[in-house]
């Protein structure tokens, strides 16, 4: 006998919203499969230290039998709560509202209109996969997290939430216009609705935006290695601290010789170097796992992307939600002509397209903003940034100085690097920091060692601030600040007329725009 999803095939083929509402008009609830994932879910919240000590104490021979039929208890009463937890949530679309029921002790009972809702996120873990089931995540308007998550469920009914979704938020955003919603009825979770393929990237592509990124993650997993250290220096064919790199002076007392320090600096230069190349390495294999196959789609409700090996995550945005346009471009990135694109939108799941080019960067601008050129980053702010950094240098160096003459002797003086270093890092932050701003959009771009850019138009501030410190009040200066529902744009020491012009224009926009900010 077919099943619900198999009879409304031909609806969902369609091209209507039939379908998706027949197929969700009935009360849902998830597959037996997600008692697991509540489980694991559960475990995790209890810490890996408490499960821990629960391991020890068992295998270990030290639980009495009192304490072992208690804890049998224990997870008897957990599993059937788990099972109670999937048995009592039921979802269901009745008009244009998803309702939801669960809870176990105390029912809760959700209403969400479909045209609140901004995103539903379908990821497809690798125990989803041999069952063919997805999770779907749901973002609403009015929570900053996710509202609620369907652990286990069969990848028909997830689709169709999230083209309804799209199709409600359509719908308010063009009153009386009826456009056919997209269908797709392909094997692959999240698969994409027919639309304009951006750009997807290839294996070797991953592996360059894997090398190419900083190699902290090589520096942590290197961090454990040091427990070990002394071992380690035992297996080495030559002496970790030479002989004679210790002197001592004639009552006994050792001193630090120049030895020392050349194989301090040696073990330290040899220990970030391999940090380096093992965070080379573990940046690949997670640019390969967690991006594989990335594809961004243009569809008829915004943009879609894709991505995933072990677990694919499909995740979508319609395009007055996404907030801002932002890139990062390490030094190496920058030499290969490749950048990180994150597109913030509002709720959990931004878009975030590693690699990306300046053509691609340049047809998601046009999509979001049209085809107007950039604001011109051509403004500066006050060369009093510079002295501002020095002179929070100074104030932490002297106490500094004055502890290490105490303690170090004549190693004290080389504290005082800190207020050089300090006076040449912000004259290359204020040198390379530019802003400019047009009718409706305003954009930044700043530069230490990383290049950030980032671009927002001004009908998307929630708030525009304008601040002055005491010492930005003295000098005729303050800073400006445009809030939106996902992140900041802030502007600091801008002359008082600039920031009041700033403030002046984008409160106008907000005022008079009569497009859609979310």
């Amino acid at each position: 006998m077919p099943s619900v999803a198999d009879s409304v095939a031909d609806s969902v083929g369609a091209g209507t919203n039939a379908g998706d509402r027949l197929l969700l008009g009935v009360k849902s609830r998830q597959s037996p499969v997600a008692v697991v994932f509540i489980a694991w879910r559960f475990l995790r919240n209890l810490g890996a230290v408490n499960l821990g000590l629960a391991a020890f104490f068992i295998f270990s021979g030290r639980v009495s039998s009192l304490m072992l039929f208690g804890g049998i208890g224990v997870v008897t009463v957990g599993l059937v709560f788990m099972v109670l937890t999937w048995w009592r949530f039921v979802f269901v679309v009745e008009g244009d509202e998803l309702l939801v029921t669960k809870g176990v002790v105390a029912e809760e009972r959700l209403a969400i209109p479909l045209d609140r809702i901004q995103s539903v996120s379908i990821d497809q873990k690798f125990l989803h996969r041999p069952i063919g089931l997805v999770s779907a995540s749901v973002d609403t308007a009015g929570s900053a997290e996710t509202e609620f998550t369907i652990d286990a469920v069969d990848r028909a009914r997830a689709e169709a939430l999230q083209r309804l979704a799209a199709g409600s938020r359509r719908e308010v955003a063009s009153p009386g216009v009826s456009e056919p919603v997209p269908h797709d009825r392909g094997s692959d979770a999240g698969a994409p609705e027919p639309g304009e393929q951006l750009l997807r990237r290839t294996p070797i592509e991953l592996v360059r935006v894997g090398a190419s990124r900083w190699p902290w993650a090589g520096l942590v997993a290197l961090a454990p290695l040091l427990a070990f250290l002394n071992e380690a220096g035992d297996l080495l064919p030559f002496d970790v601290v030479p002989e004679g790199a210790v002197e001592e002076t004639l009552d006994g007392v050792p001193q630090i010789g120049p030895a020392l320090i050349i194989s301090v600096i040696a073990v330290v230069l040899g220990v970030l170097i391999l940090g380096a190349i093992l965070g080379m390495l573990l940046q690949v294999v997670q640019a390969l796992t967690t991006e594989w196959n990335l594809t961004l789609w243009r569809t008829s409700s915004g943009l879609r992307r894709t991505a995933g090996l072990f677990s694919t995550t499909s995740r979508a945005s319609t395009l007055p939600r996404i907030q801002a346009v932002e890139t990062d471009a390490p030094p190496v990135q920058r030499l290969l002509g490749i950048r990180r694109l994150t597109l913030p939108t509002i709720g959990e799941g931004d878009l975030v397209i590693p690699g990306a080019t300046s053509s691609e960067v340049d047809t998601i601008r046009s999509i979001l903003f049209g085809d107007d050129q950039p604001p011109p980053l051509d403004r500066m702010i006050s060369p009093l940034y510079v002295f501002l950094a020095v002179r929070s240098a100074v104030v932490v160096s002297i106490p500094l100085l004055v502890l290490a003459a105490l303690t170090v002797g004549w190693w004290a003086p080389i504290v005082g690097i800190i207020i050089p270093v300090s006076w040449w890092s912000a004259r290359r932050r204020h040198r390379y920091r530019r802003w400019g701003m047009t009718g409706d959009r305003i954009a930044e771009s700043y530069e230490f060692v990383s290049k950030h850019t980032g671009e927002m138009q001004l009908i998307k501030a929630q708030t525009v601030t304008l601040t002055q410190s005491f010492f930005e009040r003295r000098r005729g200066l303050a800073t400006v600040r445009l809030d939106t529902a996902e992140g900041f744009l802030a502007v600091p020491l801008l002359g008082l007329d600039d920031a009041r012009a700033v403030r002046d224009c984008a409160l106008h926009v907000v005022e008079t725009n009569r497009g859609r900010w979310m």
